[in-house]
């Protein structure tokens, strides 16, 4: 789950600007972003390119959204759209097979400005920020470096099942045990440094209470195989120490407030009902009294973004479009923030879905690739993409392929994307309904079958076939964009020939 943060957060290579104290509010907007690349005489940046990942505030761990900068000569511009006013985003510069990442906060209100200076090698060396309000590279080292190791909680352990005879015990051990052990793992035994801002302590309470706290019943299910009564509101008293002004939605790239959210939504005392067709100040007015006893003071927009996740729940998990009574709710609710346009975007993208499927799961039946191919495409270049929802290297690569795929001029071109039953059925169709191309989900036994055809060694991997569906490239890990660029290229170079083939 952290190979995405370990792929950006290189060593030594970032600096992070510090927040603004002003409220960062839920608006959709673009941000203005400007970087001019210092190289030596001798290095070429025919090839770069710049993209920057943004996390929207729904999504998941690794779900981020992709955007390329427009390149003119040594300087790269763009307007990225944010869900908030100021957002931390991550930035991917890559030339010549290398590259580096950064960290950057993006304003919806003011233009920022980067300069980057480089060696031969397109290594980072140095960077200015027009923002003057930044942590400086070994600061941000420090900070990436604790999230990452926070993020791994099985070195300390598990609460032991003798103790779920009584959720105080459970609870006790949590906070004197468990919280202060991975504390003191991911900070080394040095603490959290004195000039950590106040969201990044946030964060990671909001991470341990996801995945310790929260999910109370199916953490006993999960880890010991117990079967425990759901515990009082008041045995959640861990989220009253989490801070839900503003500065709860400001996190790290890459991970989004779904999965609080949602584990919030689902878990403690069976739930808060689904919201339906109630009204949404109704449903915030129940769902306030069922907290307080572990929330002394929800704020508005905890409110505001737990009636949000009802909706996208219904939306991007149970895949149930909203009716006319909802989207009649939510326009009156949320006029004071853009949660609205958010809500009813993701609905209209499942609506268009619902119109295309390009979904068939073949799990229950035979699977040979080159006999499908040859039946459903006959004469078209086909690239085949093998992922996983488990996979988080594989939702990045579709990520990044998927702006390729955008930006070249539309072909006859077949991108063939497939799970096998490792995935569960569930996950894959929802994950499937956002990747624009067709999408497969076979037996665990064809996709060990295929992965050993072409000498595939995990996920995620990829075959090429040209319009005959000769093999082209077999491989395994993505090629990075100018990789992926070249293969696209290379299999539709060739114009179809008039036989009739469709």
């Amino acid at each position: 789950m952290i190979f995405r943060l370990l792929l950006i957060l290189l060593p030594g290579l970032f600096a992070l600007p510090c927040l603004a104290s002003a409220a960062n509010g839920i608006k959709i907007g673009n941000a203005s972003l400007s970087v001019t690349i210092e190289q030596p005489d001798t290095v070429s940046l025919e090839d770069a390119a710049i993209w920057i990942d943004t996390a929207p505030i729904f999504c998941d761990f690794f779900d981020n959204t992709t955007f390329k900068l427009q390149k003119c000569g040594n300087e790269f511009r763009g307007s990225i759209p944010l869900e908030m006013l100021e957002e931390i985003v991550g930035l991917r510069f890559e030339c010549g097979g290398g590259g580096f990442g950064y960290m950057v906060t993006l304003y919806q209100e003011k233009p920022v400005e980067l300069t980057f200076t480089i060696d031969a090698e397109y290594r980072f060396v140095a960077c200015t920020n027009s923002d003057t309000a930044a942590l400086t590279a070994e600061d941000w080292q420090r900070l990436s470096s604790i999230y990452m190791r926070f993020v791994a909680p099985e070195v300390v352990g598990v609460v032991p099942p003798q103790m779920y005879d009584s959720w105080e015990k459970v609870r006790h051990y949590e906070n004197t045990v468990i919280y202060p052990k991975l504390l003191d793992y991911a900070t080394e035994g040095e603490g959290i440094p004195e000039n950590a801002p106040n969201w990044f302590v946030n964060s990671l309470k909001c991470r341990f209470a996801s995945v310790d706290v929260i999910p109370y019943v199916k953490a006993a299910e999960r880890i010991h195989s117990l079967a425990v009564d759901e515990p009082p509101m008041k045995s959640y008293a861990f989220l009253d120490s989490i801070d839900y002004s503003p500065v709860f939605l400001t996190r790290l790239p890459f991970t989004g407030l779904k999965s609080f959210l949602y584990a919030l939504l689902r878990f403690p005392e069976g739930g808060f009902g689904v919201i339906g067709d109630t009204p949404v100040a109704e449903w915030q007015s129940a769902a306030r009294e069922q907290m307080l006893p572990a929330i002394s003071r929800p704020t508005r927009l905890l409110l505001d973004l737990l009636a949000a996740m009802s909706y996208v729940e219904q939306i991007d998990i149970r895949r149930e479009p909203l009716t006319a009574m909802q989207i009649a709710n939510i326009q009156a609710a949320f006029t004071d923030n853009d949660l609205d346009k958010i809500i009813i975007a993701k609905h209209a993208r499942l609506v268009q879905s619902a119109k295309q499927p390009t979904r068939q799961d073949l799990s229950a039946v035979s699977f040979d690739i080159r006999r499908y191919i040859d039946k459903m495409y006959p004469g078209r270049p086909v690239i085949v993409d093998l992922w996983n929802t488990w996979c988080a290297p594989c939702l990045d690569a579709i990520n990044r392929s998927e702006i390729i795929r955008r930006e070249l001029p539309r072909s006859d071109i077949v991108f063939l994307f497939i799970c096998d039953e490792s995935s569960a059925a569930d996950q894959w169709e929802r994950r499937a309904a956002d990747i624009d191309g067709v999408n497969l989900r076979i037996s665990a036994e064809d996709a060990a079958r295929i992965g050993r055809m072409y000498g595939l060694e995990g996920f995620p991997s990829y075959l090429v076939f040209d319009r005959e569906h000769n093999l082209m490239h077999s491989q395994t890990s993505f090629p990075g964009q100018s990789g992926y660029r070249s293969w696209i290229e290379s299999v539709t170079a060739i114009a179809p020939q008039q036989t009739g083939n469709h």
